[in-house]
């Protein structure tokens, strides 16, 4: 069974494609180095399309209405500009009811798309332009430390990283915030106090890291100027070690935060990128990986929601669970050397 990966590593070799969904104007070139909010490519889209009836407006069959046009299709119209006449049997105009630009003629009908809407595409990280994607955006790579989380609030942001250490299950106080600088990245295990989160907007942080947060902190957080990165879950969740010392050896280097929302898709996931230098570490399972025997998980929910262990074995025959549902199932040596069975779809993959 295949599941999500969700990756923790110290060196990594990172490339990201950004691009537009439309096409539009790319603002890179190959070569160029980028920081987190770099807008890499822009583009733009109408914001209202007024259908114009000129067959109508003249009283014309819609042949003869679209000989009447007197605009040019891409011509930027004013409010109130003549876009039809008809001299016989009777004068008549119709003129444009909005500002906008003559984007077609259709059955008689003048369509205007009115207002312009604005779509941007930023780097997201720190790192090279290695190719450029034309009309679209662009490839970036970079080298350094990777997490990846569970959810963010979709805004971008770098700064100091600023670890802020709390006893496990304990959610982080302002107090520890005494010595968060304005620029810094708070990073940390759980918040449980919207103070918390007050107190770092406050002294103007770049963005904050999270193993885990209240769930009715959620709307809170999406309030902020800054980006929130959830690395483990909701609630009170066991602290993985691994990601803890990660962070903690990194403290003090600069530290991008791409807050958006997951891309089931794309394969992309809300992420921490610490561009550093030094040897390559680990395999790239991508987005999506099967669950085999060694693999570390992490529970998601349930008794021992945010939990981590190792995959002992994958079962062979689906498992009847006190629910009645029949599902693939292993079995995990959690860290603390519990073993427990569970399905495979209440797991995600650490690498």
């Amino acid at each position: 069974m295949f599941t999500d990966v969700l990756r923790a590593a110290s060196i990594l070799d990172i490339q990201r494609t950004r691009q537009l969904p439309f096409p539009g104007t790319v603002l890179v070139a190959e070569g160029d180095k980028v920081n987190p909010e770099d807008v890499i490519a822009e583009t733009s889209l109408p914001k209202e399309i007024v259908m114009l009836d000129i067959a109508r407006g003249l009283g014309l069959s819609q042949d003869e209405a679209e000989t009447c046009i007197v605009r040019e299709v891409g011509e930027a119209l004013v409010e109130g500009d003549i876009v039809a006449q008809c001299e016989k049997p009777l004068p008549r105009l119709v003129r444009a009811p909005v500002d906008g630009r003559l984007v077609d003629v259709v059955r008689g009908q003048a369509v205007i798309a009115a207002g312009e809407s604005s779509i941007q595409v930023s780097a997201g990280m720190i790192g090279d332009i290695v190719e450029v994607i034309p009309e679209y955006g662009a490839v970036i790579h970079a080298h350094g430390s990777l997490l990846q989380g569970v959810w963010g609030n979709g805004r971008i942001g770098k700064g100091t990283l600023h670890w802020v250490d709390s006893p496990p299950s304990t959610s982080i106080e302002t107090s520890a915030l005494d010595d968060l600088e304005k620029g810094q990245i708070l990073a940390g295990g759980l918040c449980l106090h919207v103070s918390v989160l007050e107190c770092a907007q406050e002294k103007e942080a770049a963005g904050v890291i999270l193993n885990a947060i209240a769930p009715e902190l959620i709307s809170s957080a999406m309030a902020l100027s800054f980006p929130v990165i959830v690395l483990g879950g909701f609630g009170v969740l066991p602290v993985d070690q691994r990601t803890v010392d990660l962070l903690c050896s990194q403290a003090g280097k600069t530290a991008c935060v791409n807050a958006a929302a997951a891309d089931d898709v794309k394969g992309l996931r809300p992420e921490v990128i610490i561009p550093l230098e030094g040897k390559l570490t680990g395999e790239d399972l991508g987005f999506q990986s099967e669950i085999a025997a060694g693999r570390r998980v992490r529970i998601l929910s349930g008794e021992f929601a945010g939990r981590v262990g190792e995959v002992e074995e994958c079962l062979e025959e689906p498992l009847r669970f006190e629910s009645g549902l029949e599902v693939n199932s292993a079995a995990i040596c959690l860290d603390d050397g519990k073993s427990v069975t569970l399905p495979q779809s209440n797991l995600v993959i650490l690498e």
